[in-house]
């Protein structure tokens, strides 16, 4: 909680408020079945993956009020879609998000405050590095796979571009997958 209040403190000192927030914090230390999940390890996913957009969104809702104005962007997974073999507390904990985010957009949508959430697929970053540099799971993925390819950190900043702008004024609750086709 003092990491979300000196966050807050050093934006609004630096930029005068909020006009975009986006929650992209994400863990997983466990594999495989929900049922040999510690409560340490269901702790920390939950903590960062649901806790932590919840704190932080709440801190920021106050100074997007005043303004009447916003953009809340939640970093999802597929997963909290449909749920993952072997990453069953982390596909909870990215269904709780899309929930939140769609609380959110009820809720605060007469402040004008939009709340959409992003589930990417298999995108290539550090988070995703042991399964996209496995050729094995590679193998599998590319024969469920529409876009035969993994995707980049660039196109899900795209995604988050358009729902940070004003374009996007009338999307509020939205769920975009951005998955190569994965979830169809």
């Amino acid at each position: 909680m003092q990491d979300v209040d000196r966050l807050v403190k050093e934006t609004v000192s630096a930029y005068g408020s909020f006009d975009i927030l986006v929650n992209n914090a994400a863990t997983n230390p466990t594999f495989g079945p929900v049922v040999d999940t510690d409560e340490a390890a269901f702790d920390k996913i939950m903590n960062a993956n649901v806790k932590g957009p919840f704190e932080l969104s709440k801190k920021v809702y106050g100074l997007m009020k005043e303004k009447k104005s916003g953009s809340i962007i939640n970093i999802s997974s597929v997963g909290g879609l449909r749920p993952e073999q072997g990453l069953g507390i982390y596909s909870m904990s990215k269904a709780a998000l899309i929930s939140l985010t769609k609380v959110m957009a009820k809720e605060w949508g007469g402040d004008n405050i939009r709340a959409n959430v992003i589930c990417p697929g298999l995108i290539k970053t550090k988070f995703s590095e042991a399964l996209w540099n496995n050729d094995k799971i590679m193998h599998t993925m590319m024969k469920m796979l529409p876009i035969k390819r993994v995707g980049t950190p660039e196109e899900i900043a795209a995604l988050a571009l358009y729902l940070a702008a004003d374009e996007s004024a009338y999307c509020t609750g939205s769920v975009f997958t951005a998955d190569g086709g994965f979830t169809i």
